[in-house]
């Protein structure tokens, strides 16, 4: 750049965004206070990030993507797909809701971030293989999956179950543990009896 300017990065828009939010609140944050905040015109930002949106999206992916890396230590110890679904799911999900900007985002969004929660995206995938695979593959080599699931299929369905529970702000652990038993272990593995 000829005019001594640095370009501006979708990191810096983030970061700065996140410390907006954490000042004045998600939803009283405009894209005119990350530019303030930048030093730089909304233009600037908008070629960054199309839209508002897109923007919670990007940093709802970054975290999203820390809390499935930092929660691989507590996956470790759990010993089969059962107990993972269930005690896994609980975990993810408090993990979720320990993210205060994370749980203000979500809870405040439109049904464009709903249906983000639900897509997902290649790298959130990506992490939850890692948590979810090896859990996969135990049960599928004892025959206890259900025939014709494939991990990235399983991994989704998951997803979109904590998706779904992550909504829902009117449970506690004892209810969602209940729900995670009757509904999401008998989607994923065989019924033994």
């Amino acid at each position: 750049m000829g005019n001594g300017k640095k370009a501006l990065r979708v990191e810096e828009v983030a970061a700065t965004a996140e410390r907006c939010f954490e000042k004045f609140g998600v939803h009283r944050t405009s894209m005119k206070d990350v530019a303030d905040e930048l030093g730089v015109t909304r233009q600037t930002v908008y070629r960054l990030f199309e839209n508002r949106n897109l923007l919670l999206e990007y940093i709802a992916d970054r975290r999203i993507i820390e809390l499935g890396k930092n929660l691989k230590k507590d996956f470790d110890k759990l010993k089969n797909l059962e107990e993972a679904l269930v005690e896994g799911s609980l975990l993810s999900l408090q993990a979720g809701r320990s993210d205060a900007l994370l749980t203000e985002i979500t809870q405040n969004s439109s049904h464009d971030f709903d249906q983000f929660l639900f897509r997902g995206t290649a790298d959130i995938q990506k992490v939850m293989l890692s948590l979810w695979s090896s859990f996969l593959d135990q049960a599928r080599e004892e025959g206890k999956l259900r025939d014709g699931i494939s991990n990235d299929q399983a991994v989704e369905w998951i997803r979109n179950c904590h998706a779904v529970a992550n909504i829902r702000d009117d449970m506690g652990p004892d209810e969602y543990r209940t729900m995670f038993q009757t509904f999401l272990v008998p989607s994923i593995l065989k019924d033994e009896h």
